[in-house]
């Protein structure tokens, strides 16, 4: 058993060859979430009146296939990670089975970590490491409610430092490459003649990282799957 977390380089190192060795489980379902934002686009595009009610049903149709893949894919990079062998079939009735235990657990992450920032900045922050795993153990041990919140906290307590810059680092190092990947695709698409005001580079600019970020969303869990998992490992230490 480990005795020590594990380290940022090594999150980084397996989070990226989990995501490239299995990125062909993870198509289909990115492409079943890419479809909405393409209409979304679309109707941002044309603009009618007529779109609004479209776009209203368009959020909440990318909300929901947005919680069953936040479902879906912490389930999938577990079991890949832990080498279990699972039908993908399943997963994808399993995860719309799990959306409203999972949807609460979200709302009250969301909710006690905004009381920590409207107090003050810190305590958010605080509070912000120590529920980030609420989510996955509502999906991957059953807890509920505010059950999933403590067992985050006990997950973190007396590390909190120590997962900070774990959940941090390889999340950053991604979103800073992606975003030099944005600029320089934008340089390259307008000549560098960028326009703020136009409508349709606006658009562009933002479906590209869209897509990019959809494309990167299950290395981005595997980051915190694997931290995760490292925590439950190396509990009992710091008890």
């Amino acid at each position: 058993m480990r005795t020590n977390l594990i380290s940022i380089s090594d999150i980084i190192k397996k989070g990226w060859e989990l995501y490239t060795e299995n990125f062909q489980k993870f198509l289909v379902p990115i492409i079943i979430l890419t479809i909405p934002y393409i209409i979304l686009y679309l109707l941002q595009y044309f603009g009618q009146s007529w779109a609004v009610i479209f776009l209203i049903i368009i959020f909440v149709l990318i909300i929901m296939i947005d919680l069953w893949l936040g479902i879906l894919f912490i389930q999938m990079i577990d079991k890949i990670y832990k080498k279990q062998t699972f039908n993908l079939n399943n997963l994808y009735k399993e995860a719309f089975q799990k959306i409203a235990s999972y949807f609460w657990v979200c709302i009250l992450t969301s909710l006690v970590i905004l009381v920590g920032f409207i107090l003050l900045i810190i305590p958010g922050i605080i509070f912000a490491i120590w529920f980030n795993f609420s989510p996955y153990i509502n999906i991957l041990e059953g807890k509920k409610s505010t059950n999933a919140l403590k067992s985050s906290q006990e997950l973190v307590k007396k590390r909190w430092g120590a997962t900070f810059w774990r959940l941090l680092m390889p999340s950053l190092l991604v979103y800073l490459i992606v975003m030099a990947i944005v600029i320089g695709l934008t340089f390259m698409i307008t000549n560098g003649q960028i326009n703020n005001t136009s409508i349709e580079q606006n658009l562009l600019i933002n479906g590209i990282s869209t897509l990019i970020f959809l494309l990167l969303t299950p290395l981005f869990i595997s980051f915190s799957v694997i931290l995760y998992n490292s925590l439950k490992e190396t509990l009992q230490e710091v008890k």
